[in-house]
């Protein structure tokens, strides 16, 4: 019996064990189980914020794809401008390069017609030069004139006095 007692004895201090490990294993389980509800816990709140940021990020991807097909479009259209621009410049590049060939030939026009003035004044210099001499010259023809006609009325007058004298000498 002594064996018996002690078998019992040593299935009871195994048995004691055993309750003791499972106990600690269960202790051990729960701060695991507790660790993983804590953890999980973590998780849950960590999968909150990502799907939160994921919200976040879906709004402002979807706020870029609008700037981008915004600035897309403003490009097209600047594009689109610039074209216009150079259509623009190049046909006034042509203009004014019609206007300065134009400004050129109306240039030499004006120094021709310059030329032509200063002949012009020259001739008119030369045809007053020439019209005071002749105003000089016809002055002096009449005075010239005016001295003859004196001489020619004195003339007239002497020879009618001569006629008269022969008429009252033809009447006696």
């Amino acid at each position: 019996m002594e064996e018996l007692k002690k078998k019992l004895e040593e299935k009871e201090i195994e048995r004691k064990n055993l309750f003791s490990d499972y106990e600690n294993k269960l202790d051990d389980l729960n701060r695991k189980i507790d660790n993983l509800a804590l953890e999980n816990k973590n998780l849950e709140e960590v999968k909150r914020n990502l799907e939160n940021s994921e919200k976040e990020l879906l709004k402002r991807k979807e706020l870029l794809e609008n700037e981008l097909k915004y600035f897309k479009s403003d490009a097209e259209s600047l594009k689109s401008e610039n074209i216009s621009f150079n259509k623009t410049t190049f046909n006034q590049e042509k203009y004014i390069t019609e206007l300065n060939i134009k400004n050129e030939l109306l240039q030499k026009q004006l120094d021709e017609k310059e030329k032509n003035i200063q002949n012009l004044n020259n001739l008119v210099e030369n045809l007053t030069s020439q019209k005071n001499h002749l105003d000089d010259s016809l002055k002096i023809l009449r005075s010239t004139n005016s001295k003859l006609e004196d001489k020619l009325n004195t003339s007239i007058n002497e020879i009618n006095k001569g006629n008269e004298i022969i008429q009252k000498l033809q009447v006696l």
